[in-house]
């Protein structure tokens, strides 16, 4: 948020940003070589595998951090743009393909960046992506340093140096890092502004923490507006008591980074996505590459005689993530490509000859005639030949959906603050980086005409309510359509027959390209949300 602030405010020298973040933030130069799961207590990489905790960012989010701009040119030659391309250092891996299959059934779905084109945003047609996959690490120190570089000055560094901070008077963000709130005083009146009195963080644990001397200069700042992004137990949602919808989803996720198997005419470019018993499994594409005959390539994704990595995201039952997470790695591993390696099947016999004949018949015509389309074919994964971090998990998977995200007339919650939901279809940041556009827009009409910053934040409120319900709504009837398999509190009657629909459902998509095509730009955020 504070960085997508500071992108649009350049202009505008009377607007102050105080970041408040309560770990400190990473070294310079932020961004390293490599980064990987195994890290050093400040931080720094033990290797150069990729970390599990990464993100598959849309092309809009990707607009929206100024990670994915394109050149275009008016006919008139008047209007030029500028391109940018991903930034190497951050070791993004596009895909361009998105697979999706089940575990019970012939249904596949396949997804591509030409499903984007003729659409008016050059940026995305032109890259030829339907999304990058970045690690957490290497996007945060990303946004730190780009903080850094704007604000031409030193923000808390770890290692004790001497930095120079004081509130801005023009478009610099003031990092108050390794810090937290201690009180917050929301006025009664809507002309005040909120007063929050902050304390240090005293993390014993890491190694990096020292005292910050301008915590101890600024114990208290007083704001205009309150951007809350602390994430999904957000205290200041508990602290205006903003009533919620909360449910569990039943479900615990896995993740991990392994090794994948070169084979000749692999496509390295693809996020998989198959549906089992008990949840989603994903297989995501990271940079770097294991040589097989050769030295690594120089520019940190994988050539075309190199094994390369992925990230695994297992959604499962709490009962199935207790046993995978106890299984020996091989055993793991075996589990693991069992089920990616098996591609869709034919439908589930209901008994009755006639109805079986004609499921078989439209379910597999279907399927069949995608996959005679160009990029509609299956595509049998890539096999995992390694596990090369530890499985992270269990972690549980909740719904979570605040009444309002404008809780107060000076307070805004976005992100998992405002909502979280199922990971399946990789919208949680992407949702989030929404949430930061939008409000940006508002905040910078209201900045532009001269009004308070939150003018139009019951209109921003509405707005984003209706996107994040849609959303949330589709994902919900997803994950009941997937989790049919195994559910003993659904007749078994009901099973089989659910699941012809959702086979006959994702294969008549794939036929549908007006369908498909929609579906793509709607997960791109390139075309109308609801």
């Amino acid at each position: 948020m504070a960085h997508r602030l500071q992108q649009i405010s350049s202009s505008n020298s009377s607007l102050k940003i105080a970041l408040l973040e309560a770990r400190n933030p990473p070294p310079t130069p932020a961004l390293h070589p490599s980064l990987s799961d195994d890290t050093t207590n400040d931080g720094t990489p033990a290797d150069g595998i990729p970390e599990a905790r990464a993100y598959a960012l849309s092309p809009s989010s990707l607009s929206i951090l100024g990670l994915d701009t394109d050149t275009s040119t008016n006919s008139d030659s008047s209007t030029t743009t500028t391109t940018t391309s991903l930034p190497k250092i951050l070791q993004a891996a596009p895909y361009a393909t998105m697979q999706i299959w089940e575990a019970n059934g012939p249904g596949n779905l396949r997804f591509s960046a030409q499903d984007l084109e003729h659409h008016s945003s050059t940026s995305v047609s032109s890259q030829q992506r339907l999304g990058a996959v970045i690690e957490d690490s290497r996007l945060v120190s990303y946004l730190w340093e780009s903080i850094r570089q704007k604000n031409n000055q030193h923000v808390n560094q770890p290692n004790g140096t001497t930095h120079n901070h004081t509130f801005a008077t023009t478009t610099t963000v003031d990092c108050l890092s390794n810090s937290v709130i201690d009180d917050i005083t929301f006025p009664d009146n809507k002309s005040s502004p909120i007063e929050l009195r902050l304390k240090s963080r005293d993390n014993k644990n890491d190694s990096t923490s020292n005292s910050d001397s301008n915590n101890n200069t600024h114990s208290s700042i007083r704001a205009r507006l309150l951007i809350a992004a602390d994430g999904a137990n957000s205290q200041i949602v508990k602290r205006l008591q903003v009533p919620q919808t909360k449910r569990s989803y039943d479900r615990q996720s896995i993740i991990c980074t392994v090794s994948l198997q070169h084979r000749p005419g692999l496509k390295r470019n693809v996020a998989y996505q198959k549906f089992v018993r008990g949840g989603p499994i994903a297989l995501l594409p990271t940079w770097g590459g294991i040589p097989v005959n050769s030295g690594s390539s120089a520019s940190g994704n994988a050539g075309n005689n190199e094994d390369f990595y992925g990230n695994i995201v297992w959604s499962t039952t709490p009962t199935k993530a207790a046993r995978l997470l106890a299984l020996p790695s091989p055993r793991f591993l075996e589990e693991l490509n069992r089920e990616l390696q098996n591609g869709p099947t034919s439908s589930q016999p209901s008994g009755l000859p006639l109805l079986d004949s004609l499921v078989k018949f439209a379910g597999e015509g279907l399927a069949l005639k995608a996959w005679n389309e160009p990029n509609g074919a299956f595509s049998t994964p890539p096999v995992i030949s390694d596990l090369v971090s530890k499985r992270y998990g269990p972690m549980e998977l909740k719904l979570s959906q605040c009444h309002t995200y404008h809780p107060h007339p000076r307070v805004a919650l976005i992100g998992d603050a405002g909502h979280t939901f199922h990971p399946m279809a990789g919208q949680g940041l992407n949702l989030g980086l929404s949430d930061v556009e939008s409000l940006c827009a508002n905040l910078q009409k209201a900045q532009t005409g001269g009004m308070e910053l939150n003018t139009f934040l019951q209109e921003w409120d509405r707005e984003r309510l209706v996107e994040s319900t849609a959303i949330m709504g589709g994902i919900q009837v997803l994950h009941g359509f997937f989790s049919v398999a195994g559910n003993q509190e659904l007749p078994a009657a009901l099973e089989l027959p659910i699941g012809w629909v959702r086979s006959l459902g994702m294969n008549g998509i794939q036929s549908l390209g007006v369908v498909r095509k929609g579906l793509a730009r709607l997960a791109a955020g390139v075309g109308p949300r609801v």
